[in-house]
């Protein structure tokens, strides 16, 4: 799949899983596609798609390219490994039952950061990043940081995430896999950071997502550069007021 392939603003998920119908539910009616990420989709008779109050897929506009199953075969040279996993795309159409307005959803099979190399420069709405880990059963991947890899796509991933975003944009995370400390703090529900600035990005937060039996707070920041007027003076800002929070 080339650049380009997704159409319009584009809300990216790496590492998803099943985990769609908040983030349809919440931003479904913000964006163009919606591009759920994840290694373990397999489009066979077992793919099965959780109900969304308020959508309807479109059956006739199921479209399924590249193999319909496919798992993670690890090569081995020493002490080097890599991974490798051939990558498909589902792609239907959503209908929004009360507007009428349907959005493209997109599952690809595969890596995230090549996912994220597909998405045109400025298109990117929406980045979230959550439920993830360093730890075993965790994609160990770093998207909110700048780490150096051998391979370039898997490279300084926070630079290309803001390469492909369109300003301002979005960035929702509860501190998974990130190097940036605010994240990790706001995640916490008795932080009230509000604003603060990284990476050459103002970071001002714009809402607050639960999901049941998890301790940590999804919070979506809209990300403007750093230079912009919206700018503040001072590195962060906190607030003692109430926070909308946004339950699944």
């Amino acid at each position: 799949m080339t650049t380009g392939f997704y159409d319009g603003n584009v809300f990216l998920y790496p590492c998803a899983g099943m985990d769609i119908v908040q983030p349809i539910s919440a931003f479904g009616l913000q964006f163009d596609t919606m591009l759920f990420v994840d290694l373990g989709y397999q489009f066979d008779s077992g793919f099965h798609l959780p109900k969304i109050d308020g959508w309807k897929e479109l059956n006739e506009s199921v479209l399924i390219e590249g193999p319909k199953y496919s798992s993670v075969k690890i090569f081995q040279r020493g002490k080097h490994f890599r991974k490798e996993i051939e990558p498909a795309w589902r792609k239907s159409l959503y209908q929004h039952t009360e507007s009428g307005r349907c959005i493209n959803i997109v599952f690809r099979r595969g890596f995230g950061q090549y996912a994220l190399q597909e998405i045109s420069d400025g298109t990117l709405g929406m980045f979230l990043h959550r439920g993830d880990s360093q730890g075993e059963g965790g994609s160990r991947v770093c998207y909110l940081s700048n780490r150096k890899m051998k391979h370039a796509p898997l490279s300084n991933l926070l630079n290309t995430i803001k390469s492909k975003l369109a300003m301002p944009g979005l960035i929702g995370s509860d501190g998974s896999n990130t190097s940036i400390n605010e994240l990790y703090r706001a995640g916490n529900e008795n932080d009230k950071l509000t604003e603060f600035t990284q990476h050459g990005l103002h970071w001002r937060r714009r809402k607050t997502l639960v999901r049941p039996d998890d301790r940590r707070l999804t919070v979506v920041w809209q990300v403007t550069a750093a230079n912009s007027s919206n700018e503040f003076s001072g590195k962060s800002k906190t607030s003692m007021g109430d926070l909308k929070h946004e339950p699944r």
